[in-house]
């Protein structure tokens, strides 16, 4: 079977990445593709940006090229449950597009799995939007639809829906709903809709006693989100 994991940065899949023997693919319109084996299955991981557009443009190219049995959206989101913690990982039974309220079933996602003492993979409704949810309030708002929110998802589901193809979600909580942000990150995307780095860093230095923490924390969130994530996936039973 080929497995198409579709991430909007390629830092989110590292942590799958690095449990997996994988080459980068050549000659694709987008900017990270990679494939791998996955015991038996064929695995392409594959990231061009944040948000809607890129993640669809991501799914559909890969697609085309792969033709994968299964695709699962993946990657980080901000809790909108107060029970969440960082690096948590959760599957979706069905994501919710926040503006239109479109749902998009989620069978293709993997199941939890417990250990006795810690359920992993809790299953649970993702809220999917074309914008970062920067304040606690904006999370409030969210709370009545689902239990995290992210950027792509909605997108390669329904990029999956139309061609017919099994769709999954995975995500890693690394950021908490009592969170905000003091970086303005929706204001960071350009007009390709990808996050400028030096924008992000500029606007953490001109306030540096909160801007410089929240970078150090959003980034050691990630990282440690990254691997959590997979962790789970390369051990989910396919």
């Amino acid at each position: 079977m080929t497995i198409l994991l579709i991430a909007a940065e390629a830092r989110e899949l590292a942590g799958v990445l690095k449990r997996v023997a994988h080459y980068p693919a050549e000659g694709m319109p987008i900017r990270f593709v990679r494939v791998g084996q996955w015991g038996q299955h064929r695995l392409i991981c594959a990231a061009d940006g944040p948000g809607s557009e890129l993640a669809g443009k991501a799914a559909e190219v890969a697609l085309e090229r792969f033709h994968p049995d299964l695709i699962w959206s993946v990657g980080l989101c901000g809790a909108l449950d107060d029970a969440l913690v960082a690096g948590e990982v959760l599957t979706a039974t069905e994501v919710v597009h926040a503006s239109s309220g479109t749902r998009f079933p989620a069978g293709g996602s993997p199941v939890s799995r417990s250990d006795g003492k810690k359920e992993t993979g809790r299953a649970i409704v993702v809220v999917s939007q074309d914008r970062v949810a920067s304040t606690m309030a904006e999370k409030r708002r969210l709370r009545s639809l689902g239990a995290i929110v992210e950027m792509e998802a909605a997108a390669v589901a329904r990029v999956a829906g139309r061609a017919k193809v099994p769709f999954g979600c995975v995500k890693a909580v690394s950021d908490l709903a009592s969170e905000g942000f003091q970086l303005d990150l929706n204001a960071a995307r350009g007009p390709d809709g990808r996050f400028r780095t030096t924008h992000i860093l500029w606007d953490a230095l001109r306030n540096p006693l909160k801007g410089l923490p929240e970078l150090w924390r959003l980034n050691g969130r990630s990282r440690q989100a990254a691997e959590n994530l997979g962790e789970f996936i390369v051990n989910c039973p396919v």
